[in-house]
């Protein structure tokens, strides 16, 4: 495997002396004793189960196929298991024990870029992580003599924990470059990847649910669990997992580059802002494209599927777009205000919007850099139209729902024979009204576009404000996602503990803050407002969440001219990377 490796992997002196360590000594072989004995343990007790089932239950070759599936799933999880607590503890102290050692300063004086040094530390977890995974092949092939399982299906499970290693080892690398220390590292990259594998596990298992989906929540769940674990990703037929494969390469390549810049200094950090915010551009329009274009080939080519996908309207694929520009704006808003920027405030605030300021990893920058994702966003809706051939519905996509098919809108809907009065017999029949009649006004991608991009210039405020109240990037990012946090869960807890005397009725009106409900109740109008006592009654969502985070936004930039003068007052010198930058 060592000859192997450096024969057919770039020359990185990094890589060589990682690979050298690692094959050399005993710790690497017993590792892969352990783990083969425990694939070869779980093997073992699978095939006695089911032994013993066949002398107490009398039945035998029938079952056999069904065995091999069985035991394929046993060891498939079981890897998935191991590799998430192997290749952690091999990255996630990677850079941590260079500077504990002392040795780091050596490595940075070297000719080695950060690309470099974090490129050969993570080829040689994953070259370790590979041969684990192929010196499993031999228990994979007993599977293979029981039948139901295929080379296809063996090729797409290995990429995905091929691909899962590659995104769990650059996460541990990315934590290590972080933390200050091995200890603090390997904990939050094992806390990371907790709620991580939960909320997968969760994904997954609402994909294979057969229950149908009740609310467009329901449906983005099913979609994000289409596009990750089926055959098709963006329009294109492949192996079995092949979008969370892709996804994971991604993700990894971002948790690397992460770690990357964390080697440089700050100002060097600051200038390589390009390459991380294009890199989660990347991930996060994949991911958006992917969700939109199936969503939208599940409702226009539903009679020709087997399984129906969504049952919600074409407008509440941008629900997946709002939680993501949501979640990612604490993470790109928020920073430090130097107290040389706060003298210039103005003109500091304003260079975040040039391609230079765009750049780098200012503050400034951070909004800007928002609204040009959520407008991407919303080109890649568009786009999605266009894919299935319905350009014509781009501007009214929360009105075909009603147009096609009423049940979509609403479960409990009331057909017309129940609505329009019966006239009596002998006279003549009264014309029954259009099908929009009885679909109230809640918007369409005119007015999503509106709430969202205020939702986002809001939120964004919001946490430049926090940032320099703070002074401190981390509590910004940790109030403003627990604010995040308290929108979305404690109105869904207030409304199923909604009673007339509970009280909860306050808590329900934070879905105002809410930009997801906004395109909620556009897919669902006749239905939304049962169950939920709003403060403004049936006034459309988007009025009133457009309004209230336009009002959040201006508070929070009256809010921080004060904190903006009290850094002006600070004596701090200009750094010399900044005067030369600015010369």
């Amino acid at each position: 495997m060592y000859a192997f490796s450096l024969k057919f992997l770039p020359d990185n002196p990094v890589l060589t002396k990682e690979l050298r360590v690692r094959m050399r000594g005993a710790r690497a072989y017993w590792i892969l004793f352990g783990y083969l004995g425990f694939l070869a343990a779980v093997l073992l007790v699978s095939y006695y189960g089911f032994l013993q089932s066949v002398q107490n239950n009398g039945y035998g070759g029938s079952e056999t196929a069904r065995l091999g599936s069985t035991l394929f799933t046993y060891i498939l999880v079981t890897q998935i298991f191991l590799v998430l607590f192997i290749t952690p503890a091999i990255t996630s102290g990677s850079i941590t024990l260079e500077n504990e050692q002392r040795t780091m300063e050596m490595l940075t004086m070297t000719r080695l870029s950060p690309r470099s040094i974090i490129a050969g530390k993570l080829l040689s977890a994953i070259s370790f992580t590979t041969l684990l995974l192929v010196s499993s092949l031999p228990l994979i092939s007993i599977c293979f003599m029981f039948g139901s399982i295929d080379p296809a299906m063996v090729v797409s499970t290995y990429l995905l924990l091929l691909m899962g290693s590659f995104l769990i080892g650059a996460l541990g690398l990315m934590w290590s470059s972080i933390a200050k220390s091995t200890t603090t590292a390997v904990m939050f990259t094992y806390i990371t990847l907790f709620f991580l594998s939960i909320f997968v596990a969760f994904v997954f298992a609402m994909g294979q649910s057969s229950f149908g989906a009740t609310d467009a929540s329901d449906n983005v769940l099913r979609v994000l669990s289409q596009t990750w674990f089926s055959d098709r990703f963006l329009g294109l037929h492949g192996p079995t997992y092949m979008g969370f494969a892709i996804l994971c390469c991604l993700g990894g390549l971002l948790f690397a580059a992460i770690a990357m810049t964390q080697l440089g200094t700050k100002f060097q950090r600051e200038r390589q802002a390009l390459l991380l915010r294009g890199l989660t551009i990347a991930l996060a329009a994949v991911q958006i494209f992917a969700i939109d274009l199936l969503w939208l080939q599940g409702w226009y080519l539903r009679g020709a599927q087997g399984t129906q996908v969504v049952v919600s309207g074409p407008i509440a694929a941008l629900i997946g777009a709002a939680i993501l520009l949501m979640f990612l704006t604490p993470i790109f808003t928020t920073g430090d205000l130097a107290s040389y920027e706060a003298r210039q405030f103005p003109k500091y605030a304003l260079s975040g919007w040039t391609p230079r300021g765009l750049s780098r990893a200012k503050m400034a920058s951070g909004l800007p850099f928002m609204l040009i994702l959520t407008m991407l966003f919303f080109a890649l809706f568009a786009l999605s139209f266009l894919a299935v051939g319905k350009s014509g519905d781009i501007m009214h996509s929360a009105h075909v729902a009603a147009a096609t098919n009423p049940k979509a809108v609403s479960p409990t809907y009331t057909p017309f024979s129940s609505r329009v009065p019966v006239p009596p017999s002998g006279t003549q029949s009264v014309q029954k009204p259009p099908l929009k009649a009885f679909v109230p006004d809640a918007g369409d991608f005119p007015q999503a576009a509106v709430v969202i991009l205020a939702s986002v210039c809001g939120f964004s405020l919001l946490c430049i404000f926090l940032s320099i109240a703070f002074r401190s990037r981390w509590v910004a990012w940790m109030l403003a996602t627990l604010f995040l946090l308290m929108i979305w869960i404690l109105p869904q807890i207030a409304k199923s503990n909604w009673t007339q005397d509970s009280g909860a009725a306050s808590y329900i009106d934070l879905f105002y803050l809410d930009p997801i409900q906004s395109i909620v109740q556009m897919a669902e109008p006749m239905d939304y407002f049962r169950g939920r006592p709003m403060t403004f009654g049936d006034m459309p969502m988007w009025q009133v969440t457009t309004v209230s985070w336009l009002l959040i936004g201006a508070g929070s930039v009256l809010l921080m001219l004060p904190f903006v003068q009290r850094e002006k007052q600070r004596n701090t010198p200009i750094p010399y990377e900044e005067l030369v930058a600015n010369a």
